[in-house]
Parts: C-alpha cells; sequence; structure tokens
C-alpha cells in the first residue's frame, strides 16, 4: 500500500532529516573534536598543492593570455604551440622574478638585520637610561625584549641553538613543502596549457548534478568570484609595491635605519586592507626606536601620512570602486576575517565578502522588485 504525502507534508519531512542529520553531525564534532580536527589536517595538507596550484594558475593566467593574444597574436602558429610558448614564456618571468627577489631584496634584509644585531648592544644602556626616568619595570622588559629579539635573530643569521635545532626537527615539513610547491607548479602548468577542458568539464559537472536555476547561480558566482578575486589581488599588489618604494625613498631621504626592511615589512603589510599599514608600522617602529625615539615618531607621523595618501588617493586610483564595498563593510569583513583565520583571513575577506555582499543586494533588490517596493 502506498502512503501519499502532501507537498508540504514531504517539505516538513525533509527538513526534519535535514535538521536531525545536522545535529546529529554537531554533537559527533563536539564529542570527537580532536579526531575531527586531525582529518581535516590531513584533508588540508592532502589538497595543498592542487590549491597552491590553482593559485599560480590564478596569478599566472592574465600574463599568459597577454602573450598569446598580444605578444603572439600576428604570429602564424597553430593554438597549441602558441599556448606551450605563452606558458612557457610565463614560467620564465616566474622563475626571473623569484630570482630577482632573492638576488636584490634578501641580502638587503640580510645587511639589515646583521646591522641591527651588531646596534643592539650599543642602544641597550641609552634605552635603559631613558625609560629609568619613567619606570624601572619598563626598563627591565624593554632590556629582556631587546635580548630576546638579538638572540633570536642571532640563530636565524648562524642557525645555531634553538633555531638551528628547530630547524631540524622540521626538515621534514620544510622537504614537504618544497615537494608540494613543485607539485603545486605542475598542476598550475597543466590547467594553464589546457584550460578550457577543465572550464568545460567543471561546468557539465555543474549543469549535470544541480537543476537548471541552481546551476546558473553557481555559474554566475563563480564568474564574479574570479573577476573579484583577480581585481583585488592585482590591484593591490601593485598599490603595495608603490607604497614600498615611496617608503624606501622617503624612509632613505629621511636617513632611517635599515630603509630596504622596513620598506619591505611596511609593503607586505599593506596587501591587508585599512589595518595592513598599521601592523607593519609596529615592529618598523619598534626598530628605529632602538636607534632613535625621535626617528620613531617620525616614521610614525610618516606612516599616518603615507596611509591617507594611500587610502584616499593611490589606492582609489588604482582599485577604484572594484570592490563594490563602503568602508564600513571592509572593516566588518577584516574583523570577522581576521579573528576566525588569522593574517590569510584578513586578506581574504575584503574579495569574499564583495563576492557575498553583491549577491546579497541582487537578491534583495530582486524580491524588493517582485514586490513592488520602492526604497
Amino acid at each position: 500500500m502506498k502512503i501519499k504525502f502532501s507537498e508540504q507534508t514531504k517539505e516538513y519531512i525533509l527538513a526534519f532529516c535535514i535538521s536531525g542529520m545536522i545535529l546529529i553531525t554537531f554533537w559527533f564534532i563536539l564529542n570527537h573534536f580532536s579526531n575531527v580536527l586531525q582529518v581535516f589536517r590531513i584533508f588540508t595538507a592532502t589538497i595543498f598543492p592542487f590549491v597552491l596550484g590553482i593559485g599560480i594558475w590564478f596569478i599566472l593566467v592574465p600574463l599568459r593570455r597577454y602573450i598569446e593574444g598580444t605578444l603572439l597574436k600576428n604570429i602564424k602558429f597553430q593554438f597549441k604551440t602558441k599556448r606551450k610558448i605563452a606558458v612557457l614564456g610565463c614560467i620564465v618571468v616566474l622563475f626571473l622574478a623569484l630570482a630577482l627577489f632573492c638576488l636584490i631584496l634578501i641580502p638587503q634584509l640580510y645587511l639589515s638585520i646583521q646591522r641591527l644585531i651588531r646596534t643592539l648592544d650599543t642602544y641597550v644602556p641609552t634605552l635603559d637610561m631613558f625609560f629609568r626616568k619613567y619606570d624601572s619595570n619598563i626598563s627591565m622588559l624593554m632590556i629582556e625584549v631587546l635580548e630576546n629579539v638579538k638572540k633570536y635573530f642571532l640563530d636565524i643569521l648562524i642557525g645555531t641553538g634553538s633555531f638551528f635545532t628547530t630547524v631540524i626537527s622540521y626538515s621534514f615539513i620544510v622537504f614537504r613543502s618544497i615537494i608540494d610547491t613543485f607539485i603545486g607548479l605542475i598542476i598550475a602548468i597543466y590547467i594553464l596549457l589546457d584550460e578550457e577542458r577543465f572550464r568545460k568539464q567543471m561546468r557539465k559537472i555543474i549543469l549535470a548534478f544541480c537543476n537548471h536555476k541552481s546551476a546558473q547561480f553557481i555559474l554566475k558566482v563563480s564568474k564574479l568570484s574570479g573577476q573579484m578575486f583577480s581585481n583585488f589581488i592585482y590591484g593591490k599588489a601593485l598599490d603595495s609595491f608603490i607604497i614600498g618604494i615611496i617608503c624606501y625613498i622617503c624612509v632613505e631621504l629621511m636617513h632611517m635605519p635599515y630603509p630596504p626592511l622596513i620598506a619591505f615589512v611596511v609593503g607586505v603589510t599593506n596587501m591587508i586592507p585599512v589595518f595592513g599599514p598599521f601592523i607593519g608600522a609596529i615592529p618598523c617602529i619598534f626598530i628605529i626606536f632602538i636607534t632613535s625615539p625621535i626617528k620613531a615618531l617620525e616614521f610614525a607621523g610618516f606612516i599616518l601620512l603615507l596611509q591617507q595618501i594611500d587610502g584616499n588617493v593611490i589606492g582609489p586610483k588604482i582599485l577604484g570602486d572594484s570592490m563594490g564595498l563602503h568602508a564600513f563593510w571592509v572593516m566588518f569583513a577584516i574583523i570577522i576575517g581576521g579573528a576566525l583565520f588569522g593574517i590569510v583571513g584578513m586578506f581574504l575577506a575584503v574579495p569574499i565578502f564583495s563576492v557575498i555582499y553583491i549577491i546579497i543586494k541582487e537578491i534583495t533588490e530582486k524580491k524588493l522588485k517582485e514586490k513592488d517596493i520602492i526604497i
């Protein structure tokens, strides 16, 4: 005997089943949290090379399209030949960029750290006298911090002590990271060579397993996410590069110590919207303060001015309104992203929240239009 249920009853049954599954899953996670966390770590470690490969592809694909569509446009080669030449060009540019970074910036950073270590001992008595005027406890704390900083940098430079032990202990992790990076690069090359096939396969899967409405929504979100991430990453990278150059020139002109180190820290942390310049400024101010408290104060003022110029002139010129977010929502996204996933969360929060914001905005406007509500 067949039992017939009304559509409303079926919806209730489905809702109860889904709710029950969610509650059971939540209970299981709470009672076996350590095991679930371990499985999650194994899973993330397994898929990391694929995520890295997709990331490399995402960075290099605009360059491949430029080489293929502009530089090789008038050359009479077959499509596959052009594609292989373009991908080879991307890999060459990537390795040249890494080589320039290693040959130019790393030695400068190394020399700056060496100079910082050599001068720490000479500044400790000066700082001790400076802080003893106000509070002896602060003086002792600052000296302890300086000694720890010196020990840490010495361990890095000479490769001994606790740092050397750590390197030996985690040598397997370093080796695994190198292997993952190599695999990620191979995956990126495969995607760069045959991007259209992978796109077509993903589209087929989405259309096959989802109804038409859901499939169109997923494809739309995917396209929007790609645009948002592309606009943000490339725009912010260019913005941070310009800020790093400006910072280096100004720090040199202001005769402050360790210009390459300071410019590098400020430029890299500038990738994080709003809070990035201040995050990078804190260790830089501390380093300059060791040399001269007055110059540290000058640098703090300079960073505030640079942040205003970046936020009101350079940033808007490069990024424009590509994110489509008000400053309030930018801060909201960064705070939530940072609380959940740290620095990486702060960096990725803006493009992710931009996609969510645009989707919610479009759905809201559609619902209001259906109800003939004009606001």
